[in-house]
């Protein structure tokens, strides 16, 4: 009987043992409030975002635009953000935005040679953003996944992106779905 309660004992250790060595391998990123100064919105990312500038063409027209990106886990997180002028604005009001913004991610589809797994009315603060769309993307081969997020908010543009391998571990899509999701808007 005392063999048996030790063995016991020795299995219930070693199984403690695994389980923490496990948990201790998970890859988790910090996931912090991050505020650009250019843009009225909140996201949380992993790390300190490397920032960078981009002159870039829309359905409203050109426009510069600020990206800050970080990486963790072999995820992308990047938040890309512009301020539209007034006409830009007074354009969006008088667009097709779900036409828009379908035909945005048709044209990243297209430079990926993906496809569009699933697409969506992004929300902030618990109501849906003004002039939003999400969708997922998988690249042609499907080795990797793209989450964007992108909407208007007064006379901001905004993009959130989180790209992850595929197949991905359940953080790595887990955090990459936080990052476009648990944005606020200021």
């Amino acid at each position: 009987m005392h063999d048996k309660n030790c063995a016991a004992m020795r299995h219930c250790a070693i199984s403690a043992l695994l389980a923490l060595t496990l948990v201790g391998c998970i890859k988790k990123p910090e996931l912090k409030p991050f505020t650009p100064a250019e843009c009225a919105l909140t996201a949380q990312m992993p790390g300190v975002p490397a920032r960078r500038t981009l002159d870039t063409a829309g359905p409203l027209g050109q426009f510069k635009a600020v990206v800050y990106e970080s990486r963790f886990d072999d995820v992308t997180y990047t938040l890309m953000c512009a301020q539209l002028t007034d006409d830009q604005v007074k354009a969006l009001r008088r667009t097709n935005q779900r036409a828009m913004h379908e035909k945005t991610v048709a044209d990243v589809v297209a430079r990926m040679r993906g496809t569009v797994l699933a697409t969506g009315t992004p929300e902030s603060n618990g109501r849906v953003r003004e002039y939003g769309y999400s969708a997922l993307i998988a690249d042609g081969g499907d080795r990797q996944r793209t989450s964007v997020s992108f909407f208007v908010h007064g006379s901001v543009y905004a993009q959130l992106i989180a790209t992850y391998p595929n197949p991905a571990s359940y953080n790595q899509e887990h955090f990459a779905n936080l990052f476009t999701e648990l944005m606020t808007l200021n």
